[in-house]
């Protein structure tokens, strides 16, 4: 049984594809296995992927969608459903990032303390920082998290409305990747969804130290800059929220701690409020992002949002 099962999705990444691929077969922690899915590419994505194969026996195997999945969500769920492997543990693997040579074996060695603390069966999480890199890996900012405000140790009420664990940082234990199977429709994000099943029932730590560049480049699929925000974007962010919160309500509502049940369940109702009513059950409940200009964004736009429904509705008539 290999320790960790590496978890590659491929979607045009020819350009980055071998780089990130020799970051990992250089690391220094050495027991694992590449699971990878080229999701229709039409460059030679595929190429790349089976020339790695061919080089590094045993050590990786790829296979290649019929048809596309449309989202790296989508991607990454069909490939984690059709995975018959056997490691200990799993992590997530992007096309266009480079690992630092001591990634695995820092994570590794803290989740094995992690389980001997709280147990081989409590679904665990391992995640890290990143360094922001320009397309020749040439630093642009030190910190991610730093970079992007974010909470990388989350409770629950706040990873329910914003997610900061970054998939390409992840390892995690096979009792959490067995509940990653079989993801619903309506979950938003594979690295969002993986956290909320540790958040919720079991745990998240995280390494404030940046394991992976994190390359930008005008393809990136989720990537450090975002597009302008707007208390009307920030709105439909947390409807995208409530949705994901709804189908992680559905999928584990029979197995859930108590706690994190009525935490979940109080933040699905939030969808039907609007305006002061909204408003305070997001502030009351704590269902708050991490920075405070966020915080205060995610409120105004319940009320702004409300308040120009309103309006529309009277000239309306």
């Amino acid at each position: 049984m290999i320790s960790v099962e590496i978890l590659l999705c491929v979607k045009n990444g020819e350009k980055y594809l071998a780089k990130q691929l020799e970051s990992v077969f250089n690391q220094s922690f050495k027991d694992f296995h590449i699971s990878a899915a080229d999701d229709c590419s039409e460059d030679k994505s595929f190429a790349v992927l089976s020339a790695f194969c061919m080089k590094y026996p045993g050590k990786m195997s790829v296979i290649r969608f019929e048809k596309p999945c449309g989202s790296a969500k989508k991607a990454y769920a069909r490939l984690i459903d059709s995975v018959p492997s056997d490691a200990r543990y799993f992590a997530f693997c992007d096309q266009d990032d480079v690992w630092v040579k001591t990634k695995l074996s820092n994570q590794v060695t803290l989740m094995r303390c992690l389980e001997r603390r709280f147990g081989v069966s409590k679904p665990l999480l391992v995640h890290s920082d990143l360094m922001i890199c320009d397309k020749r890996l040439a630093e642009l900012y030190p910190s991610f998290i730093s970079f992007k405000g974010l909470n990388p140790n989350p409770s629950l009420n706040n990873l329910l409305c914003e997610n900061s664990v970054t998939g390409c940082t992840c390892l995690f234990n096979r009792p959490l990747f067995n509940l990653l199977k079989d993801m619903p429709e309506n979950a938003a994000m594979h690295d969002w969804w993986a956290a909320l099943i540790a958040s919720s029932m079991g745990r998240i730590w995280y390494i404030p130290r940046p394991l992976v560049l994190y390359r930008q480049h005008e393809s990136n699929a989720v990537g450090a800059y975002s597009k302008a925000t707007t208390l009307s974007s920030v709105n439909i962010s947390r409807k995208i929220s409530c949705k994901n919160a709804k189908a992680f309500y559905e999928k584990f509502s029979g197995s859930l701690p108590k706690r994190s049940l009525a935490v979940i369940r109080k933040y699905t109702k939030t969808d039907s409020l609007s305006g002061i009513a909204l408003a305070y059950a997001l502030f009351s409940g704590g269902y708050l992002k991490y920075s405070p200009i966020k915080s205060a964004g995610f409120i105004a736009s319940a009320l702004l949002c409300s308040f120009e429904k309103n309006n529309s509705f009277r000239k309306g008539n």
